[in-house]
């Protein structure tokens, strides 16, 4: 009764881990920051070309239909319109990236912390190609938690338009109700998923 108590968790401890973690952040968020303005500068400089080529493909198109007998006009414009087609799904798929720097990853913290029920904790989450790809780790007392959790998860707006394809969910000892489960959101395990941990 005369010995003293050791604390494994002081305010001083948990202090220190609130640091920690909050310097993490910011450097995530900075990051995030530096990020979206070399993808903005980017898809200024390719909006630029963009808008040229289509100023290029529609002055051929007018020279087209005054010389209808040319057929290298015809040649040159379908080049171009190919081009500016593919100009397209870069500066589109630039924007998607740019638009996941910019919102970073704290609104899919903020929707699992919200929507995860009580006996089911998060172990870590990987967001690939601006949200395009999305995989979740976590754990559950009860197997029957991780549905719920799923379908709560499909009522947020930031993982508006997901569709987790994959669901593997592991019992480490038989004789326990706590599982271990992995969402994926294509219909298998990405191969940076797989090897890497979050």
């Amino acid at each position: 009764m005369f010995r003293k108590e050791r604390r494994l968790l002081s305010f001083r401890v948990l202090l220190q881990a609130c640091v920690v973690v909050f310097a993490l952040l910011m450097a995530m968020y900075g990051y995030g920051v530096r990020q979206g303005a070399q993808m903005q500068a980017d898809l200024a400089q390719l909006q630029g070309q963009l808008d040229r080529r289509v100023a290029q493909v529609e002055e051929l198109a007018m020279r087209l239909a005054q010389r209808k007998t040319d057929t290298s006009a015809a040649q040159e414009l379908a080049r171009l319109e190919r081009e500016v087609a593919a100009r397209r799904r870069v500066v589109d798929a630039l924007t998607r990236v740019r638009d996941s720097y910019t919102r970073g990853v704290s609104g899919y913290m903020e929707s699992f912390a919200r929507q995860a029920p009580k006996g089911v904790w998060l172990n870590g989450f990987v967001v690939q190609g601006g949200g395009e790809a999305l995989v979740i780790r976590g754990s559950a007392l009860r197997a029957a938690l991780v549905p719920d959790f799923l379908q709560r998860l499909s009522g947020e707006t930031t993982l508006a338009g997901t569709h987790f394809g994959l669901l593997q969910i592991e019992r480490e000892d038989a004789a326990s109700r706590q599982v271990d489960f992995t969402l994926y959101t294509g219909s298998e395990p990405p191969p940076e998923a797989s090897e890497d941990g979050p």
